[in-house]
């Protein structure tokens, strides 16, 4: 699942996983950050994740034949979803392992990953989900469940240049996207963010029939931990970043 961040992944992501037929996606494939542990992210760092030290593992090889296992399904469908800002550096992981150097990014993936299929999430509304970068990135929260099991890093406060910083970000990782599906000659399926708040259920449909696989029976979505966060909060920063740029909302 290619994506960046605030796309609504974590929704679809879970979703997946309870149709017990591909996989269970989530990020597996983040590099250290400073904040990974206050966060929680247990596999931020690869072999050297504290995911990894737990169960043992200190080399890539080992990682990715330990996570291959613990994200598939019975039917030995993985899945994962990738941000660009950590696409490069599973690449630079994955050239390390023996007689990968040489191979192009394809079939560098698929030495590893087996045959590849993408699911590429987006929003259209790109404001909105810089916004909602922006108050995950203050608070930590990056999902919605996580306000009741942790306090916020801090306090967020609106910030027109951090807001400014994501929207340029996002732009550029889309663009990297595109430029990467070109260059592959891969066509991923699209889904957007928008349609999974109002089909889900078909949104998933979909994503399995392009797949090839259908889902266990009663797959029931209505309970899911992790729900879309959009609020007041975030609609009054939409608004307080228009009017200070001057741009009529559309």
């Amino acid at each position: 699942m290619c994506m960046v961040q605030r796309c609504g992944s974590n929704v679809l992501c879970e979703a997946l996983s309870r149709t017990g037929v591909v996989g269970h996606p989530t990020e597996y494939f983040t590099p250290a950050f400073p904040e990974a542990e206050a966060l929680g992210h247990d596999l931020a760092g690869f072999e050297a994740s504290a995911w990894a030290r737990r169960n043992g593992v200190d080399s890539i090889g080992d990682f990715m034949a330990r996570v291959l296992d613990e994200g598939s399904t019975s039917n030995g469908v993985f899945g994962a979803k990738l941000p660009w800002n950590a696409f490069v550096s599973l690449l630079g992981k994955l050239r390390s392992l023996p007689h990968a150097a040489d191979l192009d990014p394809i079939d560098l993936l698929a030495s590893v990953l087996g045959p590849l299929r993408f699911v590429r999430v987006q929003r259209r509304d790109r404001l909105r989900q810089a916004v909602s970068w922006a108050l995950a990135s203050q608070t930590g929260h990056y999902a919605s469940h996580e306000a009741a099991i942790r306090p916020p890093i801090r306090p967020p406060t609106f910030d027109l240049e951090l807001i400014d910083g994501l929207l340029r970000e996002i732009d550029e990782s889309e663009r990297n996207w595109d430029s990467f599906f070109a260059d592959c000659g891969s066509e991923p399926l699209v889904v957007f963010y928008e349609d999974l708040g109002c089909d889900l259920p078909g949104v998933v449909r979909r994503l399995l029939d392009w797949i090839g696989e259908s889902p266990a029976a009663g797959v029931d979505f209505s309970d899911l931990r992790h729900q879309r966060q959009s609020g007041l909060v975030n609609e009054e920063w939409v608004a307080r970043y228009l009017a200070m740029r001057r741009e009529p909302e559309v």
